[in-house]
């Protein structure tokens, strides 16, 4: 029994298999490692630094970082018991513009919050209570082309996060 024919048509699929396997576009990773830290908030301003390595060489038109503030205080209802509200009410974004991404190349973006009451008052009104300090719950980070966002994630307000 000549086997030369089975053994060739194997071959031939195994090669055109490895041939599609290897046309197939690597999954897009935005990022490998994003690193958050966090300054201690001072007396009208909290410092955020960001450094993320790239997982692919992209330009964007911006990077949008949305910071949402959050309260945390006691609220007497009208029985008199205190009851723990947690509000977040509004949202500071800053934006990086013209943002150019190097694969494997480290990418820092510094920037500042203001957690002031008195600035968020004329900012966003009467919408924070007047007896309570602010922080930051978390950061949306997102990517834009255009007016679009070509990918959003959420992060808590520091750490380090991998790629899965």
């Amino acid at each position: 029994m000549n086997r030369r024919p089975l053994r060739t048509a194997v071959a031939l699929a195994l090669a055109l298999a490895g041939m599609a396997a290897a046309q197939e576009p690597a999954p897009f990773v935005f990022a490998k490692e994003i690193e958050i830290t966090a300054d201690p908030p001072g007396k009208d301003v909290q410092i955020f630094t960001f450094r993320i390595t790239p997982g692919t060489t992209r330009a964007y038109d911006a990077l949008a970082f949305e910071c949402r503030y959050r309260q945390e205080y006691l609220q007497k209802r009208s029985d008199g018991q205190e009851v723990r509200r947690v509000v977040e009410p509004a949202a500071y974004t800053y934006r990086e513009k013209g943002v150019r991404m190097v694969q494997d190349l480290d990418k820092y973006v510094s920037f500042r919050v203001p957690v002031a009451l008195e600035e968020i008052h004329r900012a966003y009104g009467n919408m924070f209570a007047t007896n309570a300090p602010v922080s930051i719950s978390r950061i949306r980070l997102s990517a834009i082309v255009g007016d679009q966002p070509v990918w959003t994630k959420e992060f808590p307000p520091a750490g380090l996060h991998r790629a899965p």
